[in-house]
């Protein structure tokens, strides 16, 4: 069973390492393309495309969700983090009070430039330039949102890191809006030199004002006034605020936009595969019982125990190899324990744990003549001699 739930954890790491990783970048290089103009019509991707683009724009907006909301922290600012433990070491950068005020207004604009990319109906003039305005704002928010993650107090070393897949999708989501835009332009200014004779009215009027790209740019910027000054006013009567939107960013700790000061971390002192029993996602760690170290209560997973037993099993046949074993984890584990301080690294910890795990039964199951019996006790407060 054990090498069975191997290879399935390896299968999702797997998964997520493409899903993560190598789709952001093929669809950035469609996306590139398409903008230039350079994808052939037979092409796969040219076929394609529409799905493409939906890729582009709402599996981005997921995976930035599970960047922002996962791997940059998920601890609002007036709590501590906790320094190992499983527990994310840094505070949320987008402030839960106020985060449907940043996700909300990006989350519409893509639905938005869907439509735009979609639909083959030309739509009225002020229609279309409401879309351009909304989806204006839902970029703003998002390079807001890489500024926000350029600067990390808490962690320097990796603060550059934080900021790549929200500036990924927001290049993407930036490109996606300059396609969707020029197909409008167009489809629009090919109507009006087709009817600028016989048209008349309001509708006519508009289409004369507009008869230039860069206009409908422009009036795109105009009407981000009027309809920021109707959100705001949205807000207020939610109870946000009027400055709820900025709010998003300042009323949290650690980052660029950052205003609040957070209390004093917490350490977390233990055992590097008990923080990963307790800090890995379920599914992949397969936390199994509570057990006792030190007095307390912990998290235990089999791969814990089967680790544990095969230190048990080395110090009773050969107590001067264990006493080695001992000094070189307790110089090695102790640190590693400090770097997994998100439920991803556990996982990935756990995930590269798998092969040890694997030679540590094989050891067991060679010189034990009770290894089940002897992986079970542990962390149970009693030993071998004891049952």
């Amino acid at each position: 069973m054990s090498i069975i739930s191997g290879i399935t954890s390896l299968a999702m790491m797997a998964f997520l390492v493409i899903w993560l990783f190598a789709v952001p970048v093929v669809l950035t290089g469609y996306n590139i393309l398409s903008c230039l103009d350079s994808l052939r019509p037979e092409g796969f991707f040219r076929k394609r495309r529409k799905l493409l683009d939906f890729l582009i724009v709402i599996n981005g907006f997921v995976l930035l969700y599970v960047w922002v909301e996962v791997i940059c922290g998920d601890v609002e600012w007036y709590k501590p983090v906790i320094i190992g433990g499983g527990m994310n070491s840094n505070h949320a950068p987008i402030s839960g009070l106020y985060g449907e005020l940043f996700y909300l207004p990006v989350l519409i604009g893509a639905i938005f430039l869907l439509i735009m990319l979609y639909s083959e109906k030309r739509r009225p003039p002020l229609v279309t330039v409401f879309m351009i305005a909304v989806v204006m704002i839902a970029v703003a928010d998002l390079f807001l949102l890489v500024i926000q993650l350029i600067y990390n107090d808490n962690d320097k070393s990796v603060t550059l890191a934080y900021c790549i897949p929200p500036l990924v999708y927001a290049v993407n989501y930036l490109l996606v809006t300059v396609r969707a835009m020029r197909r409008e332009i167009s489809a629009h200014l090919e109507y009006l030199s087709h009817n600028k004779e016989n048209s008349t009215g309001l509708s006519h009027k508009l289409y004369v004002m507009l008869d230039k790209s860069y206009k409908w740019v422009i009036a795109g910027f105009v009407l981000l006034l009027p309809i920021i000054a109707i959100v705001t006013i949205v807000f207020i009567l939610a109870g946000q605020g009027a400055d709820g939107a900025i709010k998003a960013f300042t009323e949290t700790a650690d980052w660029t936009f950052s205003t609040k000061t957070p209390p004093p971390p917490e350490q977390y002192e233990g055992h590097y595969l008990c923080t990963v029993a307790a800090g890995g996602h379920r599914k992949v760690v397969k936390p199994t019982r509570y057990g006792v170290r030190l007095n307390e209560k912990i998290i235990v997973n089999r791969q814990l125990c089967v680790a544990n037993a095969f230190e048990d099993l080395i110090k009773d046949k050969t107590p001067r190899f264990h006493k080695s074993v001992r000094g070189f984890y307790d110089k090695h584990g102790y640190p590693l324990c400090k770097k997994i301080t998100t439920p991803l690294r556990a996982d990935i910890v756990y995930i590269l744990m798998k092969p040890l795990e694997w030679l540590f039964l094989l050891t067991l199951y060679t010189f034990d003549t009770d290894p089940e019996r002897r992986i079970a006790v542990q962390y149970t407060g009693k030993t071998l001699k004891d049952i």
